[in-house]
Order: structure tokens, then C-alpha cells, then sequence
């Protein structure tokens, strides 16, 4: 359900440089609902135009390194596709940063929330249980972005990609028909408890059904990187999608058999003529976050929940690496669906 909604945008820089159209600009901005106080913090990467004076680092953590942008920057002129980008479970928008900037220089405006109760610093347990917000957190963005923002008129409201890592793919199914039951998941919890998404089902809220229908007509595809969970989705459900799917999975696991085990449960009910599937060989989950910097295991273990393997590759081949053949798969499957 689309709500009500003011802005409050948040300035941070007291200059407006003009930058060139191969830079990134960059926003940061705050949106909140009259009628539920959820405040979104949310970060807005899209094309600049002009000289490319005030370039900074953007989005670096003492964890991830960031991107190269210019804040506050003019919107290159023209209408861009969207990207919205939501996290997995105590990340927060800086983790998919690198692939912001990928789409930016392909003339997209990709904007990234910080949802409520499963980010890295904000991980209430009564926030988080209300998971059916998370989908409704990208909704109200977008509503924001198309009606209400200053960038309103610089968006393409014919080409809107959600696209979630873990439990934000999970979050991004949900827009395009994919519907969770608690009854479904529990049964499956207790017939093979060893899933990791049961582990989650206290702080998520997994026993409580969503109160309204979470689909929204205006995203024109999805990309899950890594799912969460698939076995909580209602056969009925995925069966009635009927917008492009790209489900991406990383190649190294401990366990590949239950890995495997939601992509086939995806494969089953999802109509084959709209899922792509693809598997990144030499990757982990955590190939999918942003690049790191060179770090202690102290100080991943202050900044991020899952500590120091979150910036380990298990395979022979870097990230920087992994990134672009990710990005590469992305790419054709959006020229092939959308373009």
C-alpha cells in the first residue's frame, strides 16, 4: 500500500559544483510517512553534468571503499531508467555502492535505502519483524522519486529495476508477485530446520503474514543476487509472475545441495519465459557487497555482522573481477528484457 509522504531532503556540502557527464553525482536524503513513522534514509547516485571539480570519495566505510562522486551535482539533462537497490540483512546502502556506479555510467539514477531494522547500525528487533516493509520501503522511494522529488522529471517511469542482495532479493521479489506465507515457511523450517533463513524467523517476524498485497505494477524487472529464502513463497504466487526475473547465485558454498535447493524450488513455479539463472562460478555470497579495504578482523567485526569473511574471496579470482562479470550478466539480461 503506497502512503502518504513528506521529504526532508538533507544537504551535505554547501557548494553546487558543475560536473562533468561521466561523473557521478550524488544525494542523500531522508523520506518520511505522515501516517507510520518509518523514516527512510536513502542515497540517490545518478549522471552529472559539467567539470568535475569536488570529486570525492562517496559511500566509503572504515569496511568498504566507496565510489568517486560529486555531491549535490546537477542531473544530466534527459529521462533515466531507475534502479532500486535494497540490502541484505545488517548491510546498509553503501554495501551494493559499486554497482550504483555501474548503472550510473550507463545513464542510470539508482537509488539505495537503509531499511529500518535490519541495516548495520539498526537492527531493532521490533522494527525488523514488520518484514513487509522492507518491499514497501522501495515503493514509497519510488513514489517519492517520481512525484515528489526535484528528480521527478528526470525519471523514466517506463524502466524501474529492483534489485536486492540476501534477504533484499527476497525483499524484491515481493514487488512483482512472489508472496510469503508463514504457515508455508514454518512447515518447511520444521521439515529441514538446518535452512539459515529459520534462524531468522524470531527477528524477521517469518510467523506473521504480510497485512496487504505488496506487488507493484511499475517495476519492470527484478534481480536477486544471492536469495534469502525462496521455500516461504506460495507456489500460486510465483507461478503468477509475469515480469523478468534474473536470479543470480554465487558458486561457492559449504553446502551447495541446500543452496541449490532454493533456486530448483524458483525454477519449479517461476514461468520459465520470464527467469534467467545464473551462476557466478568462482563467488561466495559475499563477492556480491562492495569492495574492501585492507581491515583487522576488529574492525569487521564492529562494521558488519557477518565479520571477516565478508571481504574474503574463496576462489582464485578478486572482486574487482567478480563485479564486472556480474555487471556483464546484468547487462544482457536488461538489453535482452528491457531494451
Amino acid at each position: 500500500m503506497l502512503k502518504k509522504l513528506c521529504i526532508v531532503a538533507i544537504l551535505l556540502c554547501g557548494y553546487h559544483q558543475v560536473v562533468s557527464a561521466n561523473t557521478l553525482g550524488f544525494s542523500q536524503v531522508q523520506v518520511f510517512d505522515e501516517v507510520f513513522y518509518r523514516p527512510l534514509d536513502a542515497v540517490i547516485w545518478y549522471p552529472a553534468s559539467g567539470a568535475n571539480r569536488g570529486l570525492r570519495y562517496l559511500g566509503n566505510t572504515p569496511v568498504f571503499v566507496g565510489i568517486k562522486g560529486v555531491i549535490n551535482a546537477p542531473v544530466l539533462l534527459g529521462k533515466h531508467p531507475v534502479v532500486l537497490l535494497s540490502h541484505d540483512y545488517r548491510e546498509n546502502w553503501q554495501s551494493l555502492s559499486w554497482l550504483a556506479k555501474q548503472f550510473v555510467q550507463q545513464g542510470y539514477l539508482v537509488v539505495a535505502v537503509n531499511h529500518p531494522g535490519t541495516s548495520v547500525f539498526d537492527h531493532r528487533s521490533d522494527v525488523a519483524s514488520q518484514w513487509w516493509e522492507r518491499p514497501e520501503d522501495l515503493s514509497r522511494v519510488l513514489t517519492w522519486l517520481e512525484d515528489m522529488s526535484k528528480y521527478s522529471r528526470y525519471v523514466d517511469t517506463e524502466s524501474v529495476v529492483a534489485i536486492g542482495h540476501g534477504l533484499g532479493g527476497w525483499t524484491a521479489l515481493q514487488l512483482v508477485g512472489a508472496k510469503f506465507s508463514s504457515a508455508q515457511f514454518e512447515k518447511s523450517c520444521q521439515s529441514n530446520p538446518n535452512q539459515k533463513a529459520c534462524s531468522f524467523r524470531r527477528e524477521l517476524g517469518l510467523g506473521i503474514d504480510a497485512p496487504d498485497s505488496l506487488r507493484d505494477s511499475r517495476i519492470k524487472a527484478v534481480i536477486s543476487l544471492d536469495l534469502f529464502s525462496a521455500r516461504g513463497f506460495t507456489p500460486e504466487s510465483l507461478k503468477s509472475i509475469r515480469v523478468p526475473v534474473l536470479m543470480m547465485k554465487a558458486g561457492i558454498y559449504r553446502n551447495m545441495t541446500k543452496q541449490n535447493e532454493k533456486y530448483d524450488y524458483m525454477i519449479n513455479y517461476v514461468p520459465s519465459q520470464y527467469l534467467h539463472y545464473q551462476v557466478i562460478r568462482q563467488a561466495q555470497y559475499f563477492s556480491f557487497l562492495e569492495q574492501c579495504n585492507v581491515v583487522t578482523d576488529q574492525v569487521l567485526k564492529k562494521y558488519f555482522y557477518y565479520g571477516k569473511i565478508a571481504c574474503r574471496e574463496l576462489g582464485s579470482v578478486n572482486r574487482v573481477d567478480i563485479h564486472q562479470l556480474i555487471y556483464k550478466k546484468i547487462k544482457y539480461f536488461l538489453k535482452q528484457e528491457l531494451y
